[in-house]
């Protein structure tokens, strides 16, 4: 289970809105080599888990929605 909640809406990464999959932090968990991000950690299944608030990225693609 995880705990979204420790990121505010104003402090989410831009990943959350990303359609790429095939970027190294998607892929394998390591930073992309040029994005601007904040480390943070947070808890989760019952250690501290490193993670980032990503604010640019090189590779950013936005996922762009259907709307009806």
């Amino acid at each position: 289970m995880f705990d979204f909640d420790i990121i505010s809406e104003d402090e989410s990464s831009i990943c959350w809105v990303c359609g790429r999959v095939d970027c190294s932090w998607m892929d394998r968990f390591i930073p992309v080599r040029g994005w601007e991000a904040e480390r943070f950690d947070y808890f989760m299944r019952g250690k501290n888990v490193d993670s980032y608030i990503v604010r640019k990225c090189p590779l950013f693609a936005r996922i762009k929605r259907n709307v009806f």
